[in-house]
């Protein structure tokens, strides 16, 4: 189970089409890898989905995207991404996507792996 303060990050290898990524969310992040093409799908904190692209419409990202394939393939179970890779690979995420983790989720409390805003 996530702490509250952290988004959810899901990275799916092998899947054959995208239906069987999620259609709901909230605070969370999806790179999965579909039929040799990474698909990037983000809800923010209001569960409303911001990014549902592929790899295919960021051909400029060419080399970044490659770079997490690799990460999305070696964390198949049953390894357990650690805080330093999770936040690794948010960050990765949203730099192929041109956005910080702010614009797409919302604001952030402290550290990398935190996507729930803070409301004081």
């Amino acid at each position: 189970m996530q702490p509250d303060n952290e988004c959810d990050l899901r990275l799916m290898s092998s899947m054959k089409d995208v239906s069987g990524s999620s259609t709901e969310g909230k605070d969370l992040i999806i790179a999965a890898a579909v039929d040799q093409v990474l698909y990037f799908r983000i809800f923010n904190q209001n569960g409303q989905k911001v990014v549902d692209t592929d790899e295919k419409r960021l051909t400029e990202k060419a080399r970044l995207i490659e770079d997490l394939r690799k990460k999305v393939v070696s964390s198949r179970p049953p390894h357990e991404l650690t805080t330093s890779e999770k936040a690794q690979v948010i960050d990765a995420v949203t730099s192929i996507l041109g956005h910080t983790p702010d614009n797409l989720l919302g604001p952030r409390p402290q550290h990398a792996g935190d996507c729930e805003q803070d409301d004081r």
